[in-house]
């Protein structure tokens, strides 16, 4: 492993010139574009792939690496709550939407089924941000989620 890498939390910026020769090595390799290896139901079925991380290894294998690609950061750009364990709040993930170092802020939609506290946070982030009108227009965008 590199010492940094990529932050893939989507959206996720590729290179096109990387793209085109990954889909030409591919296709080379299995007759199959990207986007119906990516879509095929073997792949879906027993072993999903995800193209950020195609990408990755086709850099790492083929490109002389990612950081010939990419400038990379030893920390995040992204603050993402993932709502993974219901015990644990998104507290500390909204203190930092405020810190300039982060360039993105995620919300995973698992947060649509999350408690309406939880819920409210999130829509009342989204309203500073101007990002929606109220906090009820939030909540609607977070409900459309799940």
């Amino acid at each position: 492993m590199p010492e940094a890498v990529l932050d893939i939390y989507t959206p996720f910026g590729l290179r096109r010139s990387v793209c085109r020769d990954l889909d030409e090595h591919v296709h080379a390799s299995t007759g199959l574009n990207i986007g119906q290896l990516l879509c095929s139901r073997q792949t879906l079925e027993e072993r999903p792939l995800y193209e950020y991380l195609m990408y990755s290894a086709y850099l790492h294998a083929h490109g002389g690496g990612i950081e010939r690609f990419h400038q990379l950061s030893p920390t995040s750009l992204s603050l993402t709550y993932l709502c993974n364990d219901p015990k644990v709040g998104p507290e500390a993930m909204l203190g930092g939407t405020r810190a300039e170092r982060y360039r993105m802020v995620g919300v995973h939609r698992r947060v649509g089924k999350a408690d309406i506290s939880t819920r409210t946070k999130f829509a009342e982030l989204f309203r500073s941000f101007r990002l929606v009108a109220s906090v009820e227009e939030g909540l609607h965008f977070l409900e459309a989620t799940v």
